[in-house]
């Protein structure tokens, strides 16, 4: 214990504060009490040994040591608001925390909860402050915008809302009564049992019998309840219904069990804790609601356990297991089942979530790092620990030590509803609460400078990198490896970035010669949560260091994804917003395939790029080296299989009839159910266009209704994407001429493509194709369709392997020149490899193309409907790509091409994404929506939405469509739907601009041509902009609205995040 100066209590150099036993664990632990290495033990508070003004002082004094200690604040910064608390504290008898003290005490407080096992994010909590909110109808304001802000990028970003302080000594501050901001009713029936959540039935009662409120007339299992707020405990508490469209629900269900999504399971997605308390500084927060992000097994026992729903019996039954008996294991394969399902609904919705596996690890990991760096941490086993497979991590036995205690900050229990319902009513006449329901009314040349500086010295080469699954880790470290060769290299996780701690970074910022960023995406298009500190760090400007530093960024992400590596587009933004200037392009890796093959690229081309700037021989070693890599055909991305044909006798033992032509579309294999490809029957395919070709490269748009019924009830909104998976059609000559020059006879032959876990070294990956048919009998025409992308380019890296085998000199040149992406080369397409390259015929064997191509790329579009008015099915409008190559020849778009040719009653593999083009949540927004072509299609599903909105009697704000196209004859898309919206109030008004018949016009002529309208709109605080069609289109609309709106009202819609976007 350090010594203390006059008139203080000795306080530990950790700075941790008091270390009490209220409320956790409500007791002192008995052999090892000691909670750091200074010997602190917990002691139980004596009531009544300090004065209320003592005891505030002592902790408001042990917050600002721990504050001023953890930001490192100067002595004069720290002593000067000491005195300020003190003069407060004199005068009014309490004192206000400024905004940053109270986010990091709300943020400390969540990093000492020992219940909570997701801690690790403890410092990105962000604070809604809401202290100058006095009457409940400002508190219920302050929860939607909760809402709104936990919604705005799917629930991965946390929130606390914080009311006013009560007065010291007493607990009567603004009081939530619900437990969460969001929960379902229970509901007694005749019988006795309940309806809808147990938990939750004694509220759901005192709300009916004190406030009378009255349940939905047809009540189910999933009625939202009520909020009741009380700001301030002498006045009467009110009840507020919280409008639909601020709650975020997920429909469970899951792809391999289609009798799920018919169960008509949801739960909430923003966990929001509202029964909490918040002590920081000696001042006690009453009203806190805040959230996080769910972990999957908290929402399976809402559904799981017996006095909850209790769901697992129904469940069992309908996978026909044995409930009879324990010993059958019935449950524990229900309760699989269901965790899958709630996992994958979270998922596919985008709404944040994290498994239990994930969880747990990531708390072990960061447990013993707090007790390593920090010197403390309380913990409590028996919450943190998962009930789901809780041995198979190594925290189970590991974390059975912990040591519960309390410091402050600290989140604990409030009262809760019971108590406030016995202080209001057992005093109160109930006609006096105050009734409140609807309430909606919202306010609401330095590159070379800096390679040169260390030409006497190695070149210092600075790597970090952001990682999910670990792959952006060993791409970074074995990127280290190799420019060690000619460089001094260091390698930095940004989840070990500490924002306290950035002069560290800031340091190797400034003393590196080269910046290099490695970056995987998350979710919808984002950095990986790891990142978040150092992207804050980043967009608030707080690099000098990067000033003119040479940097380049690598991405890994998926392009089955629409914001296919995401991450490295923000990344890249955000460093060169601080004044870096890249020297290489931003590199995409694929886990489709091609990894390893652009990561090599990419380091070739940043070395040689590298060499050029600082004419280094060390640089031009690496290069040589990499072109081995890159060249040598011994040297593959993945190991070649061989190939088995199969005779009558190896069909049947391998049930050829699953993946005969004749069957159902072959279902890739999943890693995990996100990646499951759901199989739906055309159900038509209509003709849009007025005067459409029946030429087969004739102009077409069509609209594909396709049937998901039978898909496990698949939840999708108006705006989201689905992305189809497109047949590769073959005329049988070009199949068969195909096949003889691959050495194959007939194309229907079955084969099974073998290779053991011997031929693959030690972490290898499959190639993307061998992954999925492996093992598996098949046929060249079923892999040539549907699963590798035999319509794509052949890649750089292919090319160079392929010239190996090409026996003309053209051939070789051709390839050459393709690898090293030499001159204005017409590029080859794997299908028409053989025609272009006309001696690599029979020289090279199936196995190694099946390893060399990439896989069929599904293909995205918006949808065209609204599940609200079609039901179980999903519409989407494609019109038919058409396109010449540089040698006169016309091409269709494979999936284009696909699309409007399929015939009704086939099947197609798709698969719906969430998308944040979506309506606003408050339905009395007015919005305004622009589209050219076929970019009227997610508008469709708004308009279908609005209608069926309006016949349910709900009141909507103006909508205005603004509509572009040829002539009004011809490619005038949904004509007479849209009049139909029209007529129903759906859409307010019409603005149509055709750009072939009469007077020229645009949609951004229709908007400069109506600016008063357009301004009335813009200046709206909820309006919402939309627009979809061609990148060019959309920056003539946003440069229209601005002429029309002004730069102010214009660039509060865009950084409001209320201007939307969907181009091509």
């Amino acid at each position: 214990m350090e010594n203390s100066t006059a008139g203080e209590v000795p306080r530990c150099p950790l700075f941790h504060g008091s270390v009490g036993t209220a409320p956790f664990p409500g007791y002192t632990h008995g052999r090892h009490p000691e909670i750091c290495r200074y010997g602190c033990r917990p002691e139980q508070e004596v009531e009544g040994s300090e004065t209320t003004t003592d005891k505030l002082m002592r902790e408001a004094f042990e917050f600002q040591d721990l504050f001023h200690a953890e930001f490192k604040s100067s002595k004069s910064t720290k002593a000067e608001r000491r005195l300020e608390i003190e003069r407060q504290v004199r005068l009014t008898g309490t004192y206000t925390h400024t905004f940053e003290e109270l986010q990091h005490g709300a943020r400390v407080g969540w990093r000492n909860a020992p219940k909570c096992a997701n801690r690790k994010v403890w410092a990105e909590l962000q604070l809604l402050d809401r202290r100058d909110v006095h009457t409940n109808e400002g508190m219920f304001e302050a929860c939607l915008e909760h809402f709104k802000m936990a919604q705005k990028k799917k629930v991965t970003d946390s929130f606390i809302t914080i009311f006013p302080a009560a007065k010291p000594g007493e607990r009567k501050g603004p009081r939530v009564w619900n437990d969460q901001l969001i929960r379902y009713a229970g509901y007694r029936n005749d019988d006795m049992s309940i309806k809808g959540d147990p938990a939750n039935l004694g509220f759901t009662e005192m709300i009916q019998n004190k406030f009378d409120w009255k349940p939905p007339e047809k009540r189910s299992m999933f009625d939202i309840l009520p909020l009741v707020l009380q700001a301030n405990p002498s006045e009467p508490p009110q009840m507020f219904e919280i409008p639909d469209t601020f709650i975020l629900q997920v429909g469970i269900w899951h792809p391999e069990h289609p009798w799920l999504g018919k169960m008509g399971l949801k739960w909430y997605g923003v966990p929001a804790v509202s029964n909490f308390e918040l002590e920081v500084g000696g001042l006690l927060y009453t009203g806190i609601p805040f959230n996080g992000w769910y972990a999957d097994t908290e929402v399976v026992r809402d559904f799981a356990d017996e006095e909850r729903y209790d769901l697992l019996p129904e469940i069992a039954g309908n996978m026909g297991l044995d409930t009879t008996r324990e010993s059958s294991l019935w449950k524990d394969q229900a309760i699989l089942v269901l965790n899958k399902a709630v996992v994958h609904s979270f998922q596919h919705e985008g709404v944040g979530m994290v498994d239990h596996h994930t969880l747990i690890n990531g708390f072990y990991q960061w447990y013993y790092k707090e007790k390593r760096e920090r010197g403390y941490c309380p913990g409590n086993w028996k919450w943190v620990i998962p009930p789901l497979a809780a041995s198979t991590s190594p925290a189970y036995m590991k974390l059975n030590k912990m040591t519960e205690y309390t410091l402050k900050p600290v989140y604990k229990p409030a009262p809760g509803w019971r108590q406030y319902e016995k202080a209001v009513f057992g005093g109160l006449d109930k006609t006096k609460v105050l009734h409140k329901a609807n309430v909606l009314n919202l306010v609401t040349e330095a590159t070379a400078r800096f390679l040169h500086r260390g030409l006497k010295d190695r070149v210092f080469i600075f790597i970090m990198y952001a990682t999910v699954s670990g792959t952006t880790r060993r791409y970074a470290n074995k990127l280290a490896g190799i420019l060690k060769e000619g460089a001094r290299v260091e390698v930095q996780d940004t989840e070990e970035f500490d924002p306290h701690k950035s002069d560290t970074v800031n340091e190797k910022l400034e003393k590196c010669d080269v910046f290099l960023f490695l970056t995987s995406t998350y979710g919808n298009g984002v950095p990986p949560h790891q990142a978040h500190e150092f992207e804050t760090f980043l967009a608030g400007k707080n690099c000098p260091a990067l000033e003119g530093k040479p940097y380049a960024v690598l991405g890994f992400g998926c392009s089955r994804y629409v914001h296919f590596c995401g991450g490295a587009a923000r990344f890249n933004q955000l460093i060169a917003g601080c004044g870096a200037v890249p020297f290489a392009e931003v590199g995409e890796c694929d886990e489709m395939g091609g990894t390893k093959r652009v990561f090599y690229e990419w380091t070739h081309n940043m070395v040689e790029r590298l060499e050029e700037l600082t004419q280094r021989n060390e640089y031009t070693r690496i290069k040589e080296s990499l072109s081995d890599i890159v060249s040598e055909k011994s040297l593959l991305e993945h190991a070649i299989p061989t190939i088995q044909n199969l005779s009558k006798e190896d069909v049947v033992a391998m049930t050829l009839e699953q993946i005969l032509p004749q069957a159902r579309v072959p279902q890739r294999d999943a890693k995990t159910s996100a990646e499951f490809w759901q199989v739906g029957t055309v159900l038509e395919v209509k003709e849009l266009l007025k005067e459409a070709s029946d030429d087969e490269f004739g102009s077409s748009t069509c609209l594909v209704r396709v049937d998901i019924s039978n898909c496990g009830n698949p939840p999708y909104t108006p705006g989201d994407h689905v992305s189809i998976m497109p047949e590769n059609r073959f005329y049988d000559d070009e199949l068969k001429s195909f096949a003889s020059n691959l050495g194959v006879d007939d194309p229907d032959a079955v084969f099974a493509v073998r290779l053991s876990d011997h031929d693959l070294e030690e972490g290898e990956e499959l190639a993307p194709i061998i992954a999925q048919v492996k093992d598996k009998p098949t046929t060249l025409r079923m892999i040539l369709r549907w699963t590798a992308g035999a319509r794509e380019k052949v890649d750089a890296q292919s090319c160079m392997c392929l010239a190996h085998y090409a026996t003309d000199a053209q051939d070789v040149e051709l390839l050459t020149n393709l690898s090293q992406k030499k001159g204005k080369i017409q590029s080859v397409r794997w299908y028409e490899l053989f025609d272009r390259c006309p001696s690599l015929s029979k020289k090279i064997e199936l196995g190694l193309i099946l390893t060399l191509m990439p896989l069929n790329i599904p293909r995205y579009y918006s949808i065209s409907s609204s599940k609200r008015k079609v039901g179980e099915e999903v519409h989407v409008t494609v019109g038919k790509v058409v396109y010449t190559t540089p040698d006169e020849v016309k091409r269709l778009g494979v999936a284009s091409s696909h699309m409007c040719s399929i015939e009704p009653g086939s099947v197609m593999q798709f698969q719906l994404h969430p998308s944040a083009f979506s309506l606003p949540m408050d339905n009395r927004a007015p919005i305004i929506m622009v589209a050219a072509g076929t970019g009227i299609a997610p508008l469709r599903g708004f308009w279908q939405h609005r209608e069926m909105l309006i016949e349910a009697g709900v009141n909507l704000g103006t909508c205005v469509l603004v509509f572009g196209c040829r002539t009004s004859t011809t490619d005038f898309l949904f004509e007479q739907e849209i009049n139909q919206a029209v007529e129903k109030g759906a859409i307010t008004r019409t603005l149509l601009a055709f750009s072939k018949e009469g007077i020229r016009e645009y949609v951004q002529h229709k908007i400069l041509g109506e600016p008063e309208l357009f301004k009335e709109l813009l200046d709206h605080p909820m309006c919402c902009v939309y627009v979809c069609g061609a990148s060019k289109m959309a920056a003539g609309v946003a440069e229209a609205l601005r002429s029309v709106g002004g730069d102010e009202s214009f660039n509060k819609i865009v950084n409001d995040a209320r201007y939307y976007e969907d181009v091509f």
